[in-house]
């Protein structure tokens, strides 16, 4: 096997050849696009899971290389393209292969060597941290680049003279017009698909193609913001010399190919471009760099705020609690806090990254990288937490405004939020996170997420019960499951009736997201398909009795309302149709008669049980006949715990009770 230096160096003479960027528009086609028909369905992501594909990372190493000197735009017989791109197949394949061999012996000496310092496979984690995918969506990296850089609007103007709401648009213009050109070239030559150039111009446009979609900006204005991250004049890219090294064609992924045309092979790059670069030009402003990290942490907490309002409620959200013993002397700061009944969520903001050594495997690199982004912030939480239940403590949020929290607490959820992209992020968690759990303890193991992330989630997952449910799974399941990213766990949460956690190191694979990849297209992308993933989520929507009782539990918050809705929301099986059928029988039943119905569900292979009856009974009678109809279940069917719910025929909760251990 040949080292990475000696594939590496025969990629960068592959990539110098004379016509190659033809050949990555080639396969740009072949591994970028998606397409579908009428609407999107998940099955029409498939390819992009498949082995054979190159991602966007082995992609990239393609575009740095190519840039590493004059660019060769005159095209390459068909023959010459064939086998620049099934060389390039090859040697990327190669590469992998030997990255991953480096990996396990990497593995194999810490094993034998029996290191208990968990960092010690640090070079082993280059695979995953190199391979392991997208984190985010390109609609995450535009949109929420607005938000990111929303404090910083006078210095991109004085010094870049863009406007970021201009360079949004741009950005997805240029997005749309791509697809458009390369849509109508494979409409136009179906007997020229052979033909080099065929789809080279479809990755190509000038700033007057663009301003001809934004009717309101000039061309001079759209010039501005595809300059800003065009590659400058003389850039060879001469610091990319192996795949641990900066690629300056993330910064600048924009190419020039005439006095007034362009060439944008990713436009994913371009939206990640522009939610990172900027961030990289204010700190080569030493006047203006303290400014610049104080806006990055300001954003990552709002925007976890934000996003968790839209959830809980504003009412239910406190932004930068302080937690005093007495007046002047503070234990700890929390970035968000969010209370319900009987729960808390105690999140701490970071706007720390991996570095580029640590993404090559450095061991101290990566160590103080995972300190500094994940596990002092996970200790911030922890300790916050620990706070919570102490009843001599005072609570303030950043108004000043005193905070209650609720005596009957049972849970604490602790969540780290990153501002940006962290590779590899749930297997470092697994691998290097020091978090001591006691069972008697509140607090339960922490969730550990990017921004995008906590956008999808909360995006989806838009209801107190249904989000709190999936933090109490996360935290139960955080050493079960193993994924590359966290919308891998999200979707597999969504999509499988059963969550079965006796299934010990179960790996889940990237496609288990198709479905939840598709409905974000179509909330975000305005992509036509269905807006919701199908499985738990189905079963709750549309006004199904399980939801209409879910809302009911949400709106009026009893005692044990989120108990009984994580109960609700675990019964997701193939059975949960005949469940909403009992369900609005009983109701039916009630409303045609005026007595009292019930129906009871009693798992054979679950610790508890579930009584509903629905009747036109008064608040206290009804509990009570609740509550002896419960024990004579739970009697029968021997369950831990039985749950019992007074319904009203316009599915009001009027009572919940809960009996067992």
């Amino acid at each position: 096997m040949r080292t990475e230096q000696e594939i590496f160096l025969e990629l960068e003479s592959i990539c110098r050849s004379p016509g190659f960027i033809h050949a990555i528009a080639r396969i740009q086609l072949r591994d970028g696009f998606v397409t579908f028909n009428e609407k999107l369905c998940p099955e029409d992501l498939d390819h992009l899971f498949h082995g054979s594909r190159l991602i966007r990372t082995e992609f990239m190493i393609l575009v740095g290389l190519l840039i590493r000197g004059p660019i060769d735009f005159a095209p390459p017989s068909p023959t010459e393209l064939s086998e620049y791109i099934s060389r390039t197949y090859e040697l990327l394949s190669e590469l992998h292969a030997t990255i991953v061999k480096k990996s396990k012996t990497s593995l194999e000496k810490n094993q034998r060597e029996q290191s208990n310092d968990a960092f010690g496979i640090s070079e082993a984690l280059r695979e995953p941290i190199f391979y392991g995918g997208e984190t985010a969506y390109s609609h995450q990296y535009r949109d929420l680049a607005l938000k990111k850089y929303s404090a910083d609007t006078d210095w991109l103007l004085q010094n870049k003279r863009i406007d970021f709401r201009v360079a949004n648009e741009v950005c997805s213009a240029v997005s749309r017009l791509i697809d458009w050109q390369i849509t109508r070239l494979l409409m136009e030559s179906q007997d020229n698909l052979e033909s080099p150039t065929t789809f080279f111009e479809g990755f190509q446009f000038s700033c007057k193609d663009i301003s001809k979609s934004m009717p309101t900006h000039s061309v001079e204005s759209v010039q501005k913001v595809i300059e800003a991250f065009c590659l400058p004049e003389g850039e060879r890219n001469s610091n990319f010399t192996s795949v641990d090294c900066f690629n300056v064609a993330y910064a600048y992924p924009i190419l020039r190919i005439g006095p007034r045309k362009y060439f944008l092979a990713n436009h994913y790059s371009f939206s990640e471009a522009i939610y990172n670069t900027p961030f990289y030009w204010m700190l080569e402003d030493v006047t203006y760099k303290t400014c610049a990290f104080t806006h990055r942490g300001e954003f990552t907490e709002k925007f976890a705020a934000e996003r968790l309002e839209k959830v809980f409620g504003s009412e239910s959200v406190f932004r930068n609690v302080s937690i005093y013993k007495t007046k002047n002397r503070i234990l700890g700061e929390i970035d968000v806090l969010v209370l319900f009944p009987n729960f808390a969520i105690v999140v701490q903001a970071k706007s720390k990254k991996l570095t580029q050594l640590a993404r090559g495997g450095n061991r101290l690199q990566l160590q103080s990288d995972f300190k500094s982004a994940i596990q002092n912030s996970v200790d911030q939480a922890s300790k916050c937490a620990s706070l919570l239940s102490d009843s001599t403590v005072m609570l303030r949020d950043v108004s000043g405004r005193k905070i209650t929290i609720d005596d009957t607490t049972r849970r604490v959820y602790l969540m780290s939020v990153i501002a940006d992209s962290y590779p590899a992020l749930i297997l470092q968690v697994q691998q290097f996170l020091e978090f001591n759990h006691d069972e008697d303890e509140i607090s339960q193991h922490p969730l550990v997420i990017d921004v995008f992330a906590l956008d999808t989630l909360t995006e989806v997952l838009d209801s107190p019960l249904k989000l709190l449910h999936y933090l109490e799974w996360r935290a139960i399941s955080e050493k079960i499951f193993f994924a590359n990213h966290e919308r891998v766990l999200i979707s597999y949460y969504i999509g499988f009736g059963s969550l079965d956690l006796a299934q010990a190191d179960l790996l889940l694979h990237d496609d288990i997201s198709s479905d939840l990849d598709a409905a974000m297209a179509v909330r975000r992308d305005d992509i036509p398909g269905d807006p919701i993933p199908s499985g738990r989520l189905v079963q709750f929507s549309n006004e199904t009795p399980l939801a209409r009782m879910l809302c009911d539990l949400e709106r009026n918050r009893q005692d044990n309302s989120v108990e009984l809705g994580f109960m609700l929301l675990s019964l997701y099986t193939n059975k949960t149709q005949s469940i909403n059928d009992c369900i609005r029988n009983i109701v039916t039943k009630t409303e045609n008669d005026g007595q009292l119905h019930d129906v009871a569900l009693a798992s054979g292979n679950e610790s508890t049980g579930l009584t509903i009856h629905c009747s036109y009974m008064i608040k206290t009678e009804a509990r009570n006949w609740l509550r002896w109809h419960c024990e004579r279940r739970m009697s029968i069917h021997r369950k831990k715990k039985w749950f019992g719910v007074s319904l009203q025929p316009n599915y009001h909760i009027t009572s919940i009770i809960v009996l067992g251990k």
